[in-house]
């Protein structure tokens, strides 16, 4: 396949790098003692005949009474390190149940055909109760079903505001099965540790004492993140052993376009035109991209490529898009679809990198770096078979990760995946569910305690004073709005969550709080499914956006300025020549317009300027400042100090991804040629989410290599005043003005790269 595309008029050298991935071959193992033979043959009409390693050593664990966390690549039959001792124990224990929980809906539905398919004379029957499942069904379901399928955001908003009526199924709970574990890192799995502590806290209170079975792709840090996740002890199952066929890895760097401002063509419409000759190739292919606009356009442009060709109509008819946002059945019409081999090819954000079972792809085209390395070994995954042989091809955007890992693919592939970060301690998060835990049932300050640890304190306080908690002299009360689990979302850095509609009403999607500012705006173009909307109106009080059809294809970026506070600062180190500090922080930040630019034109944008309020919320930060002796060889060579220290900020921002599991969105920065509380020029780096979920603080125990990679990055881009590759941002508020990238290379080569033994 990759052989073709090289050959086509097309190609200009854009293939930087090729890595091939051997297949691993490996030889079942037995298990002692072995299923029954009414469980064995259930999983002999599967097609499951054989156990490997991990999967062996699992079980045997699981079976011992020992909490496990399995770490496994896509396609690895996971499922039945939990499904085997699961249903073991439930057809020797007639009252014994089993809660499954994923991150997605369509995850439970996947797992839900499967459970069916074992087909076990209903003597284990499972239901999924999520917010799809109708009333009329959930009072047998709480009584009949063993084994429930569901989400957090159902166990945080139905099963424990309603823990009486689960009263029997919480005291004859046995296992509690977390699949995917890994997509509950940052902000939504913060809220999930606490959901976890309140699930905890039930069982306790009704006499169970589950076992925990947590699955995920690869982290670096398992048994450490599901520890914060769970507050459990758990032992670390590798899955590493199982059987993959051949697979070919392409890191393809677009060609530099002509014109009075090169850049790099773009990552979208390189993918679309690699998709396009993948499927005529009869090659079934799935393209990621990193949000859900970039979905939509990339969906048109592959669409358009494909019906230009010959006998291509018929074929464009087989390719869809995917991403969050769908109704239910749209995405399960387009999951059996994929299933089926009925798609030739789909676009979609990360909701299909999770484990739904889509069948065997031939070609995973990835458009932009994920962000993570173990995403990018997700998405990968999502293509070939243990048999098959599959393609992956990284297409590079023009942004400073993308372009560094061009530059060093080897790091890619000789690097382990970057450890999970949440931050169960964020008291913000934790007040929010102190009032749900407060109004499910009485909670003593001590009960708190152990529920969320010692800094729970705090947001007692701030509860207190806000009038949502009371205490009465021996328990803390909930006096807040009815149902606290209904004040906020558990995937929303603010718990907001703005609803987008049409003008006849109907909800096309929604978007976080904390981005409303930047997205929602009157004037902004929102797309759906390909078409474009342009915002009419924003109603805060109703948390809603009214949108139009547009007439024409407008990108639309917003612009702002901000600025940032140390309120305490908790943790300094000598890192190169300089000391890098991490603490608490206020950031400010206002919206003062918005660049309107027509799809795919290279014409000047128009700036439209707009009277928005001035947000701030209080996050955690890693800083640095500008020693007096690079001020003054700054200022010897001429370099200007706000667009070093501007640009500086920008490539930090941009690679930090590579030192923590996280998206370039979850990071903010600041950069000031003095800063009050340094006494100097200072760059900021900053969580964008209130109190920080761990970012900042990864990179603050990284910052040598981290910040030393940033002075890699600048250095080795080959252009002349900086460009995206390297300091230019897509998302600068400040229209990436002032940049100065000969003075950030000087700023960063004097300070941080150095031999020190701190």
């Amino acid at each position: 396949m990759l052989s073709k595309l090289m050959r086509s008029q097309d190609y200009d050298g854009q293939l930087v790098y090729r890595h091939v991935l051997p297949a691993v071959r490996a030889s079942p193992e037995p298990l002692v003692p072995p299923f029954s033979p009414e469980l064995a043959d259930a999983f002999h009409r599967l097609g499951i005949t054989d156990l490997w390693a991990h999967q062996r050593e699992a079980i045997d664990l699981l079976r011992s009474g020992y909490n496990t966390v399995i770490t496994t690549p896509t396609a690895s039959g996971k499922s039945l390190c939990y499904n085997g001792p699961v249903y073991e124990h439930l057809l020797a224990n007639r009252d014994a149940r089993a809660l499954y929980l994923f991150p997605t809906k369509a995850l439970a539905y996947d797992q839900a055909q499967k459970l069916t398919q074992l087909d076990l004379f209903g003597r284990v029957p499972h239901a999924t109760y999520d917010g799809d499942t109708h009333r009329d069904e959930r009072s047998a379901i709480r009584r009949a079903a063993r084994i429930v399928l569901t989400n957090p955001d159902m166990l945080h908003v139905s099963i424990l505001h309603n823990h009486a009526l689960w009263s029997h199924f919480f005291r004859n709970l046995s296992y509690i099965v977390v699949d995917e574990a890994h997509a509950y890192r940052g902000i939504f799995g913060t809220h999930v540790s606490s959901i976890f502590r309140r699930l905890t806290r039930w069982c306790e209170h009704y006499g169970s004492t589950p076992q925990w079975v947590v699955t995920s792709a690869t982290v670096g840090n398992p048994v450490e993140f599901v520890g914060k996740l769970t507050k459990q002890t758990v032992i670390h199952v590798n899955g590493g052993d199982a059987p993959r066929g051949r697979r070919v890895f392409a890191m393809w760097n677009p060609p530099v376009t002509k014109g009075a401002t090169p850049k790099r063509r773009g990552a979208g419409g390189e993918a679309a035109t690699l998709a396009a000759a993948l499927v005529k190739q009869d090659a079934r292919t799935i393209v990621f991209t990193r949000a859900r606009r970039s979905t939509e356009l990339l969906y048109k442009a592959w669409v358009s490529m494909v019906s230009a060709t010959i006998n291509g109509e018929a074929l464009a008819e087989r390719i869809t898009p995917y991403r969050a946002g769908y109704t239910k059945e749209q995405r399960r019409d387009i999951e059996q679809r994929l299933f089926s081999g009925e798609l030739m090819g789909v676009v979609a954000t990360s909701a299909l990198e999770l484990g739904v079972d889509i069948g065997s792809l031939d070609a995973a085209v990835i458009s932009g770096y994920p962000g993570t390395i173990a995403s990018t070994w997700q998405q990968s995954g999502r293509a070939g078979r243990r048999e098959t042989e599959s393609l992956t091809i990284l297409v590079a955007s023009d942004n400073p990760l993308d372009q560094f890992l061009m530059r060093h693919p080897s790091y890619l592939f000789e690097t382990g995946v970057e450890n999970a970060v949440i931050n169960p301690d964020n008291p913000h998060v934790v007040g929010a569910h102190i009032c749900c835990a407060a109004d499910e049932g009485l909670l003593g300050q001590e009960q708190i305690i152990r529920m969320f640890g010692e800094r729970a304190e705090y947001a007692i306080g701030l509860l207190e004073k806000s009038g949502a908690l009371r205490f009465d002299g021996h328990f803390y009360r909930y006096i807040g709005p009815p149902r606290a689990c209904d004040q906020f979302s558990i995937r929303s850095a603010d718990g907001t969550l703005y609803a987008v509609l049409t003008s006849d009403g109907a909800t096309i999607g929604t978007v976080e709080g904390h981005r409303v500012n930047e997205e929602l705006f009157v004037g902004a173009f929102y797309y759906h499914q390909g078409i474009a909307y342009e915002v009419v109106t924003l109603d805060r009080t109703k948390r809603q956006a009214t949108v139009a059809r547009a007439n024409r294809d407008y990108i639309t970026n917003a612009r702002s300025t901000g600025s940032i506070d140390v309120i305490e600062t908790q943790g300094s180190k000598e890192v190169g020549e300089t000391i890098v500090y991490f603490g608490l922080v206020k950031v400010k930040r206002r919206v003062t317009g918005y660049e309107k630019r027509g799809l795919g034109s290279d014409d000047p944008p128009e700036v439209v300027e707009l009277d928005m309020p001035e947000t701030e919320f209080v996050t955690t930060a890693v800083w640095y400042p500008v020693t007096p002796d690079t001020e003054r060889t700054l200022g010897m060579l001429g370099a200007d100090l706000p667009g070093t220290v501007h640009a500086a900020e920008h490539a930090a921002i941009g690679i930090l991804p590579l030192f923590a599991l996280c998206d370039r969105n979850d990071i903010g920065g600041v950069s000031t040629p003095y800063h009050a509380h340094v006494g100097g020029p200072a760059v900021f780096v900053h969580d964008a989410v209130p109190m920080g979920v761990g970012i900042a603080e990864a990179g603050f125990r990284v910052a040598r290599e981290w910040l030393g990679a940033t002075a890699s990055l600048i250095s080795g881009c080959p252009c002349e005043s900086g460009c995206p590759a390297c300091i230019q941002s897509p998302k600068c508020g400040n229209n990436n003005a002032p940049l100065d990238k000969a003075g950030a290379a000087v700023l960063l080569k004097r300070q941080f790269v150095v031999t020190t033994n701190d």
